[in-house]
This record gives structure tokens, sequence and C-alpha cells, in this order.
């Protein structure tokens, strides 16, 4: 049952028992002001839309807002890891661990039922379709690759005048992802932005921290900066409600609870309950939006002029070039293989796809979590066809867990065929990468993560190529690919061995002994390959 967020308040106790704790605003009221908000206001996130991103949240809000028994079409879509997906979600109504257990559900069953009303009416509009693209594990830079071709569908809608809004929620996972720094997950999620912003206007966006990190995490600063100096709606639940001591279960260490009798402890899954205050936090937001936009119909970012074209619209981005380059998803894929599209395909057998060795099989180990993955033997070997355009450049998208049976693959890019014009002779072509689908920082969570390979450069500076590059540095990975190229890119299972065996001396530089192991890892799991 779906209850005003003055009716949790109500019911609370706040004592040193770890009831949820309220933070400031206390009510419906101050919520619609914009509480849950990054800036605590509606209007100032009105202010500051883009002009395209104004137009789609007043075409969405009209949709929602129409009289009663209306039909209007409008879209609410979900993107983001386990706690969209529904992991630990369990309300005895739906299907237990659904998507539809979860807070975006929740706040379309609201938004059906109330509109942008109080919540005392009742509007019974059935005309807001939702849908999940909710995939366990998934980090704001482990979406990256795959972010074109799962929107695109939607996309094409919405250019066709469906009110589409995109919300997204990796915080999870992205607070427990120990591989990205501030400027690095800063530049995540701007190369997501700056993409969605270009090449899909039509679809409105609002990030969404549900997650209450640490104070000292990245995305506690990454999120504010990049969404502020977007335009982009932040709504940040921890800062309206403190439920980190029961809502978000013992489990994790070193993740979020600031309160010394928890040890700075937190499970990524949160009860059901959790998910339906989230939703009222979210519906009472876009409620105090639409007011304001209904109030000041004609208010734009004074920066973004109206009618300004794409991509000039967009100011010059935060991050660094470099640290963009590695990131930016291609936006035209010349190459593309998605394990989330493949299972939503009547045929899972992609061509370009292929073992050449061994055993692979495409399948999920949970249903969040599709992937081509292998248990063994070692030299198993799987092949994907990529083709490049004038600036070679590729993506894999891998599971990195934390549990023992994970291994080490080894990549290469191998029967490259190019013009006759170029110079195959190429330093570099015999390259060779090497990834660990173990983690080494002790962290208890299994998510998503991405070799961003930079094809078309020379340099190998990763620790196949030599022991002086950590295990959980990334940094250029070339193969000499030549520009306009096709060729094969090979990932085979290797040995299990202890990981100071794959790299002599490795041991005594991991942040965590138990990431090397005397027992046989023979498990690799890749989510997706892109290429242009």
């Amino acid at each position: 049952m779906l209850r005003r967020f003055d009716d949790y308040i109500a019911r609370c106790s706040f004592n040193a028992s770890g009831a949820p704790v309220p933070r400031v605003p206390h009510s419906n009221e101050a919520l619609e002001i914009g509480g849950a908000l990054d800036g605590f206001s509606a209007s100032s996130a009105v202010e500051h839309l883009l002009t395209e991103q104004r137009s789609v949240y007043s075409s969405f809000f009209r949709a929602i807002a129409s009289s009663e028994g209306s039909s209007s079409r409008a879209r609410l879509i979900a993107l983001g890891g386990s706690l969209m997906a529904g992991a630990g979600c369990n309300d005895g109504i739906a299907p237990p661990e659904s998507a539809a257990c979860t807070y975006p559900k929740r706040l379309v069953d609201l938004l059906r039922q109330h509109g942008l009303n109080g919540h005392g009416s009742v509007l019974s509009n059935t005309g807001l379709e939702w849908n999940s693209l909710a995939v366990g594990g998934r980090t704001t830079v482990g979406m990256l690759p795959e972010l074109p071709a799962v929107l695109a569908p939607y996309a094409s809608d919405a250019a066709e005048g469906l009110p589409t809004l995109l919300l997204l929620d990796f915080s999870v996972n992205d607070a427990a992802d120990s591989h990205e720094s501030v400027d690095q997950l800063s530049a995540s999620l701007e190369a997501m932005l700056r993409y969605l912003l270009s090449s899909m206007p039509e679809i409105g966006l609002m990030v969404v921290q549900t997650f209450p990190a640490l104070s000292t995490n990245p995305l506690v600063q990454s999120y504010p900066r990049v969404c502020g100096y977007y335009g982009v709606p932040l709504l940040r639940y921890p800062q309206v409600m403190d439920d980190s001591p029961t809502a978000w279960k013992v489990g994790v260490p070193g993740l979020c609870c600031d309160v010394p009798q928890f040890r700075n402890i937190c499970d990524p899954h949160p009860k059901w309950q959790t998910h339906d205050r989230i939703a009222v936090i979210l519906h009472e937001t876009l409620r105090g939006m639409a007011r304001v936009m209904e109030s000041h119909p004609s208010s734009t970012h004074p920066s973004r002029p109206v009618g300004s074209p794409i991509p000039w619209r967009l100011p010059r981005p935060l991050s660094s070039a470099s640290l963009l380059a590695m990131r930016r998803p291609c936006i035209n894929p010349l190459s593309l293989y998605s394990a989330v599209t493949a299972a939503a395909s009547s045929d899972r057998r992609l061509r370009g796809v292929r073992i050449s060795d061994g055993q692979w099989a495409f399948g999920s180990d949970s249903r969040e979590k599709p992937g081509w993955s292998t248990e063994g033997p070692e030299g198993s070997t799987i092949e994907f066809d990529l083709a490049f355009g004038a600036v070679p450049r590729a993506h894999v998208s891998f599971v990195r867990s934390y549990k023992a049976d994970f291994g080490v693959v080894e990549l290469r890019i191998k029967n490259v065929r190019s013009p006759t014009w170029l110079n195959v002779n190429r330093t570099g072509a015999s390259n060779v990468c090497r990834l660990n689908g173990r983690r080494t920082d002790g962290i208890n969570v299994t998510q998503s993560a991405v070799l961003a390979i930079k094809a078309d450069d020379e340099r190998m500076q990763n620790f196949a190529a030599s022991c002086k590059w950590e295990v959980e540095f990334q940094g250029i990975v070339g193969f000499a690919v030549p520009p306009h190229s096709n060729a094969t890119l090979s990932v085979r299972l290797m040995e299990g061995t202890p990981c100071s065996e794959v790299c002599p001396g490795m041991r005594g530089r991991l942040h965590s002994q138990s990431a090397c192991t005397t027992s046989t890892p023979r498990r690799f799991k890749i989510l997706a390959v892109a290429s242009c």
C-alpha cells in the first residue's frame, strides 16, 4: 500500500533502536518544494533544465495531469542496477524480487492513481506505460557500451511524440565501485548525460541517488557536480530520510551508515518499505516541479538559448578529454553484442559470435544478469567479429565478482583486415591484455566493469605487458588497429592459478590478500562488446 510521506513520519518512533529517522523536510508540502532535490528547490531544478528537457517534462506532466478517466499516453523508464531490478524486494503482492516491487513501479502506480494531484484524489490514468531496463550489477561506466542499443527503441517512440521520462539510478553499484575515483565517476556520468542530451534529447532525464553512501564516497561529490552542470534534476533520497540502519540491512562493510554501532555496514538491497518511501518522495517532487512549470511557463536556463542546435547547446565538458574519450559510448556502433538485447530476442545466436575452443554459453546465472560465460576448461575461447571506423575504439563490459571462482581471461585482437593502402606491419599488433574477473578491494559486491580499448594505439598499459601495471589499473589498452578495419576479438580463459603466479609479486600489491587464492578460478562472464 502506498502512503503519504506524512504517514510514515507519524507512525515512526525515532529512537536508538534504529527506526527511520527523517531529515528535513518532514512533510509532503516540504518535499513538493524540492526538499529531496539537490539544491532543495523545485524552482531551481526547473530553472536549470535545458530547453529540450523542459519541453519533455512539460509534455510528460500534461499527459499525467489529464482529466479523470483519460488515457493520454506517456512512458516512464527505469535504468539502473539490482535495486531497480528488485533484488531483496518482497512485499507479498508483486512477484518476489522483481521490478514490479521496486520504487519506479510504485511511482507509476501513484501517478496512475493520483496523477499530479494530492493523494486523496483518484485519477485512474491507464495511459502511463512503464518499462524496466534495470540489470543487476550495472554501474554508470558499465552501462555506457550498451546505452545506444538498449534505449534506441524508446528514443524512437519519444521522437515520434510519446512523452518519456528516464530515471537513472546506479548509485548502489557506483558506491561500491572502488575502481572509480571522483574524477573518473564524474567522467562516466558526464559521458552518459552528454550522450543522452545530444543523441536522445526527446527523453527527459532524472538521476536518482537512493543509496546512503558515506560522505567520502566519490558519488557524493560526482553526482551533484555533473548533474548541476548539465541542469539534470538529481533526487537524493538520503537527503530527506536517514533509514540506513534498518532499511539497508547489515551486509557490506565500508559503504554506508555513519552510525558507529552499525560499523559502516549496509546491504545494497533494501526492503520493500524503502522502495515505497522513495516512490512517495519522487511523486511529491514531480508534483512540485509540475507546479513550478505551470506557474512559470516561460522560464529557461539563462545559458541555454531557446532553439540552440545540437550539440552546440551543451557546455564545454567538465572532465578531461582523455577521461571522456575512454568512456564515450559509440553513438553509432559498427559492432554491438549486448547480452541484454540478446536475452530479449527469440534468437540468441548472434551472428559474429562464435566459440573457437572449449566451452562458452549464453545464459544467466540469475535472471538479472544475462551474458556469455564460461566455467572452463582452461583455454576456452570465444570470439567476436568487430568493425572499426576512422578512430578505432572498443568496449568490453564484463562481470567483476568477489567470488573465488572468478578468474582471468586474455584478450587479443587478431585477423585484422585493413584497406590495402594502409601499412599492416604494425608495432603493437601482437599486444595482449588480461582482465581479472575477481575483485581485489575486499568488497563483497558483484557488478559490471568496462575495459575501454583505444584500439588504434600501439601502447599496452596492462599487467599482461608488464608487472609494473597493477591488476586494478586500466591505462591505455591498444592493439595498433588501422582505421576502417575489420578484426576479431579473442577472449581466452587462462589457467586457474593463484594471481601471484599470473604476475610474480602481485600478491603484495593487492588491496585484499583474499584476492589471491589457491583455488582454481574457472569462471568469467562477458556482458557486452561494442566497437566503432
